[in-house]
């Protein structure tokens, strides 16, 4: 039926809107909007109504033949109001959503959903579904992407969806489900590396190299002894160096290897081997690539180089922070 004909009160559109949600998500994501919902005055509630109103756009047959993705465009704009806490870019990701298509429900969806996590995501999990999609990921560039791109599922070429090293881990736990949305609006949006870089540092670092920096470097602390680089999968792998607030950030595949996000030229390329010649060309052209942490260490992120430590999270970076917050 006509959605003209039954919303056009504020409380009726925040209640269709509700039952569209519960309908299309899960128990557990409508039951969360919902608690949000309640936590509100009335006259907020009656606010968001008035938000949720999307104006007489098209013809009223337009408007009946899109009627479900109008009601997924109200959910999305819900969840926008819920969970975004920033003022200033609430209003401009509400502004950017009311002008979204209504002829698709199924990419309104996409973004409804990518305001929530996904139950039982391991960091494991995580670095499994990077390395499956290694190859859609797009190139480097410092620059973060912006939350109102992400979508899950979704990867995206060109210089406004590119980012860079501690972006990208964070990335691929968005796309695993780890992390939604709202984290990256949230703790990433507006932020550089210096402010942005202690969110990993939330759950504490472990220290498997330490040089002493002098000359000679001097050794103080190798966790990994003569064997293996071996760092447990989905932890941030970050090599530090007391010249920059931080270093370089990748993700741990779990055998020895990261799979990372930068553009550098090795700094000794006498110690690259046969192996890793197609990473270092990728390396080299900002793509993604994968690389033993032992290796890139002795290319580049050495004591020789100004890198003087090799640390890791103590769990997935995100485990610091409440259910709400991801």
């Amino acid at each position: 039926m006509p959605e003209m004909r039954f919303l056009k009160t504020k409380d009726e559109r925040l209640t269709d809107t509700l039952a569209y949600v519960k309908a299309k998500l899960s128990t557990v994501d409508w039951q969360e909007m919902v608690d949000e919902v309640n936590k509100l005055s009335a006259g907020q509630q009656s606010a968001i109504g008035g938000i949720l109103s999307l104006g007489a756009t098209g013809s009223s047959d337009d408007r009946t033949t899109n009627r479900e993705p109008r009601r997924a465009k109200r959910a999305l704009m819900l969840a926008t109001r819920l969970f975004l806490t920033d003022p200033a870019f609430l209003a401009i990701e509400l502004a950017r959503v009311k002008v979204l298509p209504e002829t698709s429900e199924l990419d309104l969806l996409a973004e409804l959903r990518s305001w929530f996590i996904l139950p039982g995501v391991t960091p494991g999990m995580v670095a499994d579904d990077a390395l499956a999609n290694i190859a859609s990921m797009p190139n480097w560039q410092n620059v973060n992407v912006p939350p109102s791109l992400a979508v899950r599922g979704q990867y995206k070429q060109g210089a406004a969806y590119e980012f860079n090293c501690y972006n990208a881990v964070v990335f691929w736990a968005f796309q695993a489900g780890a992390i939604s949305r709202r984290f990256l609006f949230n703790k990433l949006h507006g932020q550089d590396g210096n402010h942005f870089f202690p969110v990993f540092s939330s759950c504490g670092w472990l220290t498997d190299i330490e040089y002493k920096l002098a000359t000679p470097p001097e050794l103080v602390t190798n966790k990994f002894g003569n064997g293996k680089w071996i760092v447990p999968k989905g932890m941030a792998v970050y090599f530090v160096t007391p010249h920059k607030v931080f270093g370089h950030v990748a993700l741990s595949l779990g055998d020895g290897r990261i799979i990372s996000q930068n553009a550098v030229i090795p700094a000794f390329p006498e110690n690259i081997k046969d192996e890793d010649r197609v990473a270092v060309t990728e390396m080299n052209h900002a793509k993604t690539h994968i690389i033993k942490i032992k290796h890139f260490w002795d290319i580049h992120y050495s004591p020789m180089n100004g890198y003087h430590k090799l640390q890791h999270t103590a769990t997935g970076f995100w485990e610091a922070f409440l259910v709400a917050e991801r």
